[in-house]
C-alpha cells in the first residue's frame, strides 16, 4: 500500500487496508515492510478490531523519517476473539 502524505493531501485525510478476519491463537503476529522516507512522513499504524465496523485499538505506531531503505517489522498480537488487523495511515496535514 502507498500514500502520499504531502500535498495533495488535506486534513483528515487517511489510508486504511484491513485484513480478512482471522480467529486467535497464541502465536498471533502480523510481519510486514515499511518505508517511510521524507520530510513530511507522518505515522504507520497497526490496529486490531473484533468486529467489522467495532473500535480499533492501538498495537504498533512509528512516525517520522525511518530513512530511505525498507526496514521489516513484526506485532505479537494477543486477542481472544476473532480480529481484524488494519493498517492506518492518517495524512500529517
Amino acid at each position: 500500500m502507498y500514500i502520499e502524505t504531502s500535498s495533495p493531501r488535506k486534513r483528515g485525510d487517511f489510508a486504511q487496508i484491513a485484513s480478512p478476519v482471522f480467529k486467535p491463537n497464541s502465536k498471533c503476529k502480523v510481519r510486514f515492510f515499511y518505508h517511510m522516507y521524507g520530510q513530511h512522513i507522518g505515522s504507520l499504524n497497526i490496529k486490531t478490531r473484533t468486529s467489522v465496523s467495532g473500535a480499533m485499538t492501538q498495537q504498533w505506531s512509528l512516525s517520522g523519517n525511518q530513512g530511505n531503505s525498507w526496514k521489516r517489522a513484526e506485532v505479537l498480537l494477543s486477542l481472544t476473539q476473532n480480529f481484524q488487523v488494519c493498517f492506518y495511515m492518517p495524512s500529517k496535514y
